[in-house]
C-alpha cells in the first residue's frame, strides 16, 4: 500500500488525533524552552556604591564549579517525542488495518456481469428464478441451475451448455424438467470470475444442434 492510499483512507478521527498530538507536543517545546531561558538567566549582581570600605576578613579563596548542565530537559523531550511518534505509528497502523479488513470483504463477493443466449433462464437450488439484479449479486461458491427452455418439436432431445468457455463441452451431465419443459445442468459459480458468460444450443434428432 502506498502513502496515497493511506492518506485517501485517513479518516477524520485520525486527523483530529494528529492535530491534537501537534498541539501538544508544540505546547510543552515551549514550556521547555522556558524553562530553559530562567535556568540560562545571568544572575542580578548589586551596585555597591565606591569608596564603601570594606574590613578585611580572613577567608579562604573557593575556586567556582563548573555548572553541571542538567540532562532533565533533554529527557523530557526525549520522552515526548517518543510518546508523539508512538501515537502517529498507531494511528496510520490503524488505518492500514481497516483498509485491508476492507479490501478482504470486497475481494470475497464476486460482481456478476451476466450475459446469455436468448431462452437461458438461471435458477437457485430451489427453482426459483432469479432476477438480473439478484444475479449480479451472486458470490464466488453459489451453486445455481442454469436451464434452456425446450421448443414444442418432440424432435428436440438434448441441450449442451457453454459457461464462460470458448469450446463446448460434450462431457457435460444435462438433465430434463418436465414442469419446467426445460434442459439444465448444475453450476457453482467461480471464486474468481467476474463474468457469468452463458451460451445453450438445443438439439434435434434430425437437425443436428440448433443455430450452428
Amino acid at each position: 500500500m502506498d502513502i496515497f492510499s493511506i492518506l485517501g483512507y485517513l479518516n477524520k478521527f485520525s486527523l483530529i488525533a494528529f492535530f491534537i498530538t501537534f498541539l501538544v507536543l508544540g505546547y510543552q517545546i515551549y514550556l521547555l524552552k522556558k524553562d530553559s531561558s530562567l535556568n540560562n538567566s545571568n544572575p542580578i549582581i548589586p551596585d555597591f556604591k565606591e569608596g564603601l570600605k570594606v574590613p578585611s576578613l580572613n577567608y579562604t579563596e573557593i575556586k567556582p564549579e563548573k555548572p553541571i548542565v542538567s540532562k532533565k530537559i533533554n529527557n523530557k523531550l526525549v520522552i515526548l517525542l517518543l510518546i508523539t511518534i508512538g501515537v502517529m505509528l498507531l494511528i496510520f497502523m490503524t488505518i492500514i488495518f481497516k483498509n485491508s479488513k476492507t479490501n478482504d470483504k470486497t475481494g470475497t463477493g464476486t460482481v456478476i456481469k451476466f450475459i446469455s443466449s436468448s431462452g437461458i433462464k438461471i435458477y437457485s437450488p430451489d427453482w426459483l428464478e432469479l432476477k438480473t439484479n439478484e444475479i449480479k449479486k451472486l458470490e464466488g461458491g453459489d451453486d445455481v441451475i442454469i436451464a434452456i427452455e425446450s421448443v414444442p418439436d418432440e424432435n428436440v432431445d438434448n441441450a449442451r451448455f457453454k459457461i464462460n468457455q470458448d469450446n463446448w463441452d460434450e462431457k457435460q451431465k444435462v438433465l430434463y424438467d418436465k414442469e419446467k419443459k426445460a434442459f439444465f445442468i448444475l453450476h457453482t459459480v467461480a471464486t474468481s470470475g467476474s463474468i457469468l458468460k452463458i451460451e445453450a444450443q438445443l438439439h434435434s434428432k434430425i437437425d443436428g444442434w440448433l443455430g450452428n
